[in-house]
């Protein structure tokens, strides 16, 4: 059950620990595709993503920012039901999002928190 999460470990610590903004934008991309692609086999590999997510939040880079909401939307207002076990995670994730200084998805990262609380 820990495998997915042993897995993506390497990109939590490439995410955490590199200032290359391109590396990052492809960790990005490669998480996407991976969790789009099976996002009903994702169990223990959540908490990595969110983790990733968060990390990519707090980019001064917008583009990289906008990459990184791209996927938490879509997880949102797809795969909600899927995340339930991990919801401090997400809600720690939108925070980060709604930390940011882009404003418009702070905004929507405020929305999506409100969700959570209602769920």
């Amino acid at each position: 059950y820990h495998f997915q999460k042993q897995f993506l470990k390497p990109f939590e610590l490439i995410m955490a620990n590199t200032q290359a903004q391109e590396s990052k934008a492809l960790i990005i991309q490669c998480i996407s595709r991976m969790v789009l692609g099976r996002v009903s086999n994702v169990r223990s590999g959540w908490k990595s993503v969110f983790v990733v997510l968060r990390i990519a939040a707090s980019s001064p880079d917008e583009s990289l920012v906008q990459a990184a909401f791209a996927l938490m939307e879509r997880i949102m207002l797809n795969y909600f039901t899927l995340i339930s076990n991990t919801l401090s995670e997400c809600v720690s994730t939108l925070s980060g999002f709604a930390g940011n200084k882009f404003t418009k998805i702070s905004l929507k990262s405020l929305d999506y928190i409100q969700k959570c609380a209602n769920w």
